[in-house]
């Protein structure tokens, strides 16, 4: 879902807090971006160090990417 909005929404904002805090707007390609980087970051990290299979964070990101080829259409 979130590929969808970053693909039909590029310009949108998000409001997210920051240490519990205060909120702060930033732009929807951030949020996401930030996101997918660190399934895809964990998903290589446990692949590499054999703790655990990685299997749900590859998982994610595929999703992520056919997500967002389906909005494009």
């Amino acid at each position: 879902m979130l590929d969808a909005y970053m693909v039909l929404y590029p310009r949108a904002r998000i409001l997210t807090p920051v240490l519990l805090i205060t909120m702060v707007e930033v732009p929807a390609w951030a949020y996401v971006g930030f996101w997918f980087l660190y399934q895809l970051f964990y998903g290589n990290l446990e692949f590499i160090t054999l703790s655990q299979s990685g299997v749900a964070y590859f998982a994610h990101t595929g999703s992520f990417i056919a997500g967002a080829l389906a909005a494009l259409v």
